[in-house]
């Protein structure tokens, strides 16, 4: 969610947000570039540890200009995730159930 932060509009302070139908139209347009991007990315680190982050991005932006663009925004973030024990695969396990229930809904 904090990648997604510094991409979203801001609301206005002290009031209650309201999703308009442009505001949910560029969510859905940020989700749907991030995404594929995303697994993009996963699959490829999977795949070569030979790459650092930074240089899978760039390997990736060809193809996925608007998802990479953001994942390069967060770098230090996604390094720190990919240096982990386990990486990738140790997250997927612990929210198997939360992050992938809406691909089965």
């Amino acid at each position: 969610m904090l990648m997604l932060n510094a991409e979203l509009p801001a609301g206005t302070l002290g009031k209650r947000p309201t999703i308009t139908l442009r505001i949910e139209k560029q969510i859905v347009q940020a989700a749907r570039a991030l995404w594929p991007a995303a697994q993009a990315l996963v699959e490829l680190r999977k795949q070569s540890s030979k790459r650092n982050v930074a240089e899978s991005i760039a390997y990736l932006e060809a193809d996925y200009p608007e998802g990479m663009r953001v994942l390069a925004k967060h770098i230090d973030v996604l390094e720190r995730h990919f240096a982990r024990r386990g990486g990738i695969e140790a997250h997927r396990h612990k929210c198997a159930a939360t992050c992938f229930a809406s691909d089965q809904q």
